[in-house]
């Protein structure tokens, strides 16, 4: 027992020698699930619609989120608008934006429809008085409706990516000097709910369940 607490005690020391004195990042990020956060350690299937976001480390003063569930409407998408403000090491010119884009589909075998958008746009902006601000994010996912009609519109020029029912992060295909800031790290990904495939358990048991009517069968020939 005292082995194990003194391997701790190193490693903890360790960590801390990684980080320059005096700089310990607070990373600032934004998670949508649409699961509402239930089972966050499990694949989420599609038996929730519940939109939920999740903001971490960014300026509360000037954060809004807007959030509705799917509906049966052609339009009744999910949606999740997030707008957001932080401090960035290296931050864009004021002014300056851009914007990154995904295409959100099915596994191969459900189909591999459209089953979700998401909008990423950063701008630079000059900080105001006190505010030292120099970033702001607008942030804005849709789901397909409860219809399952694919009327939600795809993204021009967007990355594809296919849901798997975990969380699921787009940092790869952000800009390095926010993802890899060395004070205000950034971050942001979604969960997608998918159809659930049938287990092993349950193939047993439906042919077991199945064996006495290809008994009968087999009987009647």
């Amino acid at each position: 027992m005292k082995t194990q607490s003194a391997l701790l005690l190193t490693a903890i020391f360790s960590v801390s020698l990684a980080a320059p004195l005096g700089t310990f990042a607070a990373p600032v990020g934004i998670l949508v699930d649409e699961g509402g956060f239930i089972n966050t350690n499990q694949v989420l299937y599609e038996d929730a619609n519940n939109i939920a976001v999740q903001t971490f480390g960014f300026d509360a003063p000037d954060t809004t989120v807007f959030i509705a569930n799917e509906t049966t409407a052609t339009n009744g998408f999910g949606i999740a608008d997030v707008h957001t403000d932080w401090f960035a090491t290296t931050p864009y010119a004021s002014g300056a934006a851009q914007t990154f884009n995904f295409n959100i589909y099915d596994p191969a075998n459900e189909g591999g429809a459209l089953s979700d958008t998401l909008s990423i746009t950063l701008t630079g902006i000059t900080p105001a008085g006190t505010d030292p601000d120099n970033m702001s994010m607008d942030f804005h996912f849709r789901s397909d409706n409860l219809s399952g009609g694919n009327f939600l519109p795809a993204l021009l020029g967007a990355i594809a990516i296919t849901e798997n029912g975990l969380f699921q992060s787009v940092n790869a295909f952000l800009p390095v000097q926010f993802v890899a800031d060395p004070n205000n790290p950034f971050s942001a990904g979604f969960r997608s709910d998918v159809v659930p495939e049938p287990n092993a358990l349950e193939l047993g048991l439906l042919s077991l369940l199945s064996l006495p009517f290809f008994r009968r069968l087999v009987g009647k020939s």
